[in-house]
């Protein structure tokens, strides 16, 4: 099995949005067009989607955006989704997913990469940690 990791394109939208909405936010109700219209935009500004593969099948998916941090005066690389096929986990889809977009926010001189995950995902928090990163905040949010 050959897992190829590329950027993601417009063509390769219904494939991401199939990942999103099945296996990252399964219990939200995601309007397709508005997602699609933020996809679309956000890749006009160059923001790193990388999609993983398996022959032609979409099974992983990751998002960075870069950033200017008025704290350390550099540039931070944000992941803000990170979603491989739950049939597919396990094997090794995420690490190379995570390896390639940490290895263009250094291309991009990003000082430093972070992320947040939801306190009830234990095992993401392990996969993380063997990766390097380090527990250091919490996320505090509210709708307004």
């Amino acid at each position: 099995m050959k897992i190829t990791i590329s950027p993601a394109k417009n063509k390769d939208f219904e494939g991401v949005f199939y990942l999103l909405d099945k296996h990252l936010w399964p219990k939200t109700k995601i309007n397709k067009r508005k997602l699609k219209e933020i996809y679309v935009r956000q890749l006009k500004k160059k923001k790193i989607f990388l999609m993983a593969k398996i022959n032609s099948e979409i099974v992983g998916f990751i998002s960075l955006n870069i950033r200017l941090d008025i704290q350390i005066q550099e540039k931070i690389g944000q992941i803000e989704e990170l979603v491989v096929k739950e049939q597919q986990r396990r094997l090794g889809i995420g690490k190379k997913l995570m390896q390639a977009v940490m290895k263009e926010a250094k291309k991009q001189k990003c000082a430093e990469i972070h992320l947040t995950s939801n306190m009830k995902r234990k095992s993401a928090h392990k996969f993380y940690k063997k990766l390097g990163f380090k527990s250091t905040a919490y996320l505090f949010w509210k709708e307004i």
